[in-house]
Formats: structure tokens, sequence, C-alpha cells
């Protein structure tokens, strides 16, 4: 039998054929039955590599997420980059490492972390959010605009995505735009005390303090032990000329102050 004639079957059913023919051919079958002995060790040692890998990988990860619960912040990151080390492509170990920056204030690193998820997830929302939360952070408007649209376009009915959205509209003094996200967002949840409150201060930037007072009262109803809206409504009656709601207001955040202080001292 020609040598030279291909036969496409695994390595064990190969070596069984050869091992058949070398009784016919002894010496040139010794050659090849070590190159393919060889190649078997290779491929079991890659497998148990892999399997090996797993299980770090997966270790590293927990181990990060268990520190990241506890506080332990800066571990939970030395882990995930272990992690990430040992498998590039996985797109958790990335997106948590991503929010562990992101809540230590390596904004910049955050934004990289995201990036990468989002090259693995390209549809993935909570990265979207996050990247633009730290490009916010960074300065950099108009890409944290890009992404917040893109979630919507995904995700039309994230109302955080509308006002995380109209945030920024409003620190680039597009108002107009910044109160339609957050109209929107109030469409979805009519008892969402942040729209309410975010929309309430462009209204006040627009010296429209009727409609300012009246978001910052939505604010107030839905959440009573809000300090900002109190302060914000206070400063809003004064700049309107009711000079005893504005006094009212600013005392009653006053003494939620000092009742938030004092809870906090006991616990």
């Amino acid at each position: 039998m020609p040598f030279n004639v291909v036969i496409v079957v695994g390595l064990k059913m190969l070596r069984r054929l050869i091992v058949v023919l070398c009784f016919a051919l002894p010496i040139s079958c010794v050659k090849i039955l070590d190159s393919i002995d060889a190649e078997e060790e290779t491929k079991l040692n890659a497998t148990d590599d892999a399997k090996s890998n797993d299980e770090l990988f997966g270790i590293y990860l927990e181990r990060g997420n268990s520190r990241q619960q506890v506080g332990d912040l800066r571990g939970a990151e030395k882990d995930y980059t272990l992690a990430i080390e040992i498998k590039s492509e996985e797109y958790i170990a990335f997106y948590n490492r991503g929010l562990v920056r992101y809540s230590l204030g390596k904004h910049k690193g955050a934004e990289r972390d995201f990036s990468r998820a989002i090259e693995i997830q390209p549809e993935d929302t909570d990265s979207l959010i996050y990247r633009g939360l730290a490009r916010q952070a960074l300065n950099k408007p108009r890409g944290a605009v890009e992404d917040f649209s893109l979630v919507l376009k995904l995700k039309p009915e994230d109302k955080f995505a509308w006002v995380s959205r109209g945030i920024v509209y409003f620190q680039m003094k597009q108002h107009l735009n910044a109160i339609k996200d957050y109209t929107s967002a109030l469409r979805l949840d009519s008892l969402y005390g942040l729209a309410y409150y975010n929309r309430g201060n462009v209204y006040f930037v627009m010296k429209d303090y009727s409609k300012a007072i009246r978001d910052f009262s939505h604010a107030i109803q839905i959440d009573p032990d809000n300090i900002e809206a109190y302060t914000s409504r206070g400063i809003a009656k004064r700049e309107s000329g009711d000079l005893q709601g504005s006094i009212k207001d600013h005392s009653q955040a006053l003494q939620l102050r000092r009742a938030k202080t004092q809870n906090e001292i006991k616990d």
C-alpha cells in the first residue's frame, strides 16, 4: 500500500491501522507511531491546560466578586486582572473590572474595560451605559451621548438611559433636549423622582421658576426625605418672590440633614 494515499481518520484509528501495516514494514512504522504518540500527548496536555485555565479563571473571577461585595475594590481589581490574563475573551471579567475601576475613580481604565466588553458583546446595554458614564466623568459628552443613544436604540424602555442622556445634554447646555429626555423617562415611570428633580433643575436654569417648583414638588412627594429637592425648591421659591416658602423649604432641608447625620452616627 503506497504511503502517499491520504487517509482522514482519528489518531487512535490511524494508530491501529499503522500497527497492522507494521507487520509488513516494521522499521518505518516505529517512527510513524512515535510521531502519533507525541501528537496525542500534546493534545491531552492542551486539554488539561484548558481545563486548568477554566478553573483558575473561575476562581479569580469569583474571589473578585466576593472582594467587590465586601468593599475591597483594589483586591477585586487585581483578581479580575488575573482572570483576564488567563482568558482575555471573557466579557464578564472586563465588565466587572470596569465597574470596580469606575467606583475607584479610574474612569479612563473603566472606559477601556467597557469598550473591550462591548467588542465581545456589541449589544450589551449595561456596558454601554457604564461606558457612557465613564465618558461623562472624563468630560467626553459627545461620546457619552453616543453610548446612551445606542442603549435607547436597543432598549427604548430604559428610563435610566433617558435620564443619563438628559444629564449630559444639560451639561452641554442643550436644555430643550434635556427636558425631552427627562419627559421621556417620566412617560415610562411617572414616579421617577430623579427625572422630576433633574428636569426641575433645567427649568430653573431657564428661569421658568413655576415649572421648576412644580417638578421639585413632585420629587418631594415621591421622596419626602429628598434634601436636595427641598433646597432647590427653596431657591426657586426665593427667585420667584416667595420668601416665606423659601425659608420653610430650607428649614425642612436642615431638619432632614440633622436627622440623617444622627442616623449616620448611630450606624
